[in-house]
């Protein structure tokens, strides 16, 4: 499996997590996938960011920020063989509640690992 983390600096809760980079590379290290992280820049970004990472296929994109964030990165996804994963760090973080994605950061990477794929509606 391939993960692309794409991390959005802006969002909410990741400002005050400075252990984050760690945390996600550690775990990177333990998986023994191959995986990369790519922080977004602008608005917009995370969205040409997921387009690359389909278009080269990856296996998941990993939205790792808020709602926003992961709108972008979804969006990108539609129509392509690329699945959404989510590591919830944003303010109210609704969609990854309503999926039962658990809220806590090493918990959300877990369930990258031993979790099922699932459609769900793009509204």
């Amino acid at each position: 499996m391939s993960l692309l983390f794409i991390i959005n600096p802006n969002s909410g809760h990741i400002r005050r997590r400075p252990a984050l980079s760690g945390m996600i590379q550690d775990f990177i290290s333990k998986s023994g996938m191959k995986a990369e992280v790519v922080r977004t820049t602008h608005p917009g970004h995370a969205t040409e960011i997921a387009a690359k990472a389909a278009a080269e296929g990856w296996r998941v994109a990993v939205a790792v920020g808020g709602d926003g964030t992961v709108n972008e990165v979804g969006r990108a996804l539609l129509g392509t063989t690329t699945a959404l994963g989510v590591i919830p760090l944003g303010s109210g973080n609704g969609l990854a509640r309503e999926l039962g994605i658990p809220l806590s950061t090493s918990a959300a990477l877990r369930n990258l690992l031993t979790g099922s794929p699932r459609r769900i509606d793009a509204g």
